[in-house]
């Protein structure tokens, strides 16, 4: 299903979000030798979608930004 602009929008609105707090955490001074970052996934819930395959498909996001390389914010549509 493709999704309609709307729905691209707001899902672009919470990567830009996301990719917000990666960027914070990136750059926060935690005090600790090492630097820390985050990898994050981000989704759109669909209408009656099951919980397991909302979690599935941020899992997919999550695991495609760890495969580029890691501190990085990566988006899956449903």
């Amino acid at each position: 299903m493709l999704a309609d602009e709307t729905t691209k929008a707001l899902l672009d609105e919470a990567v830009n979000c996301a990719e917000k707090i990666r960027i914070k955490i990136e750059q926060y001074d935690f005090k600790l030798k090492q630097s820390i970052t985050v990898s994050l996934g981000v989704t759109q819930y669909e209408v009656n979608q099951q919980v397991q395959d909302l979690l599935k498909n941020v899992d997919i996001a999550l695991f495609q930004a760890k495969n580029l390389g890691k501190n990085q914010t990566c988006k899956t549509l449903s």
